[in-house]
């Protein structure tokens, strides 16, 4: 009776012991996905690397490279990251129109920025082949909003140290005037995402 519980209960707690709750939740939220034509990890998770190595922790006998139509997979659910609380603040925004703008106004006619760019409102860029065009105020912040939403979803999902909200704007008008393509390479930004801020600072 009760010493076979207790064994049994012993049992149970040994065999969860070195499981997280973290892990718990993740087994209990899981999902199977079944591959489609074209799939790749890299397209199923939009290039997220954390979220890949969650999927082949758990698939371990999965090769991505070789992925089959109808293959049923393993998709648990996407990381929490340390900076989904964040969001640019309204200084962020302030700052952007100040030194991105004229005289902290929008410019509401396309400009080339020098490099071949057509720019409009605060730092658009429409790209290379864009025609000339004319926008509202509202079109300019508008537009402004997006670009800092791409970029804070960049800095969110590719940062897996938590952040200060001045450092977490300082990316996000880093990705914004760079790009998120050279930003993603850089020293500066493989430093901070290991939490190395000092030795960033000297990059």
């Amino acid at each position: 009776g009760t010493r076979y519980m207790d064994n049994q209960l012993y049992r149970l707690l040994k065999y969860l012991d070195p499981i997280s709750s973290d892990k718990i939740i993740r087994l209990a939220n899981m999902q199977v996905y079944k591959i489609k034509a074209g799939d790749t990890l890299s397209k199923i998770t939009d290039n997220d690397t954390m979220y890949i190595k969650l999927i082949l922790e758990a698939n371990p006998d999965l090769n991505p490279n070789k992925l089959k139509i109808d293959q049923e997979i393993i998709l648990p659910p996407p990381p929490v990251r340390p900076n989904d609380n964040l969001n640019y603040s309204n200084d962020l925004i302030d700052h952007i129109k100040k030194y991105e703008g004229n005289n902290g106004q929008p410019y509401l006619t396309s400009y080339d920025d020098g490099f071949g760019n057509i720019t409009i409102g605060w730092g658009h860029n429409l790209g290379k082949l864009a025609k000339h065009k004319t926008i509202s105020l509202k079109e300019a912040n508008d537009l402004l909003l997006k670009d800092l939403d791409k970029a804070a979803a960049f800095v969110r999902k590719n940062i897996s140290t938590g952040l200060t909200q001045g450092k977490f704007d300082a990316l996000i008008s880093l990705v914004f005037n760079a790009g998120s393509n050279a930003v993603y390479n850089t020293n500066l930004f493989k430093l901070i995402d290991k939490g190395k801020f000092i030795s960033a600072l000297y990059v």
